[in-house]
């Protein structure tokens, strides 16, 4: 499952956030830096036949990286950049913008990318 290998990719190739990485949701209590991944969308190929395998699904996701200090958030956006060209599966028309949450008071960069397998 390709959401299983994302993750485990993420906690070894982003050593900036001590495998602080979560799906879906950040808690309040967590340290940070920490990254929170989400499958926006799933989008499966269909054949003639009907549906192709999981292989064949387009998926967009989301990685919002949270860091307490500006600097730190980009050094780990970097790493993060880096351990999705090193991912086994393609990435394509990868986005990243910066944000800050003002009600928890962190520097967000979140990054849109997409696979396909």
């Amino acid at each position: 499952m390709i959401e299983a290998y994302l993750y485990e990719h993420l906690k070894t190739n982003v050593p900036l956030v001590g495998g602080r990485v979560f799906a879906n949701i950040l808690h309040q209590d967590t340290v940070k830096p920490a990254l929170v991944y989400t499958v926006i969308s799933e989008t499966p190929s269909v054949s003639l036949s009907g549906d192709c395998s999981d292989e064949e699904t387009e998926r967009q996701w989301e990685i919002n990286i949270y860091a307490d200090e500006y600097f730190l958030n980009k050094k780990v956006k970097n790493e993060v950049k880096v351990a999705l060209s090193s991912f086994s599966h393609r990435v394509a028309d990868v986005v990243i913008e910066d944000s800050f949450d003002m009600e928890a008071h962190l520097f967000v960069q979140v990054v849109n990318f997409k696979t396909k397998d």
